[in-house]
């Protein structure tokens, strides 16, 4: 599964600046801002605002990290699933 995007996502809005969160998601800031931007050009909407000294995202935005969050959520609890599972199958 490829949730990249929703971590870069979640990660720029929690470190309010998209340098620092490429550090966090071990990816370099061109590579970020490229991630979102096809994503913004995708979606045919701006997701984040650079104001002076911050990067925070637009309402589309919002409305997009609720989802990124729950998709996340999603993915954990699945893969939790999927490995009980495997546990209880004999041999």
């Amino acid at each position: 599964m490829n949730t990249k995007i929703y971590e870069y996502m979640i990660a720029v809005a929690e470190q309010k600046n998209i340098t620092n969160a490429a550090k966090q998601c071990y990816v370099s800031q061109p590579a970020l801002s490229q991630h979102i931007k096809n994503l913004e050009s995708q979606l045919g909407v701006t997701l984040f605002e650079k104001t002076k000294g911050a990067v925070i995202p637009t309402r589309q935005g919002e409305v997009f990290l609720t989802t990124a969050r729950r998709m996340l959520q999603i993915e954990q609890e699945t893969l939790k699933r999927i490995e009980q599972l495997k546990q209880n199958l004999p041999g």
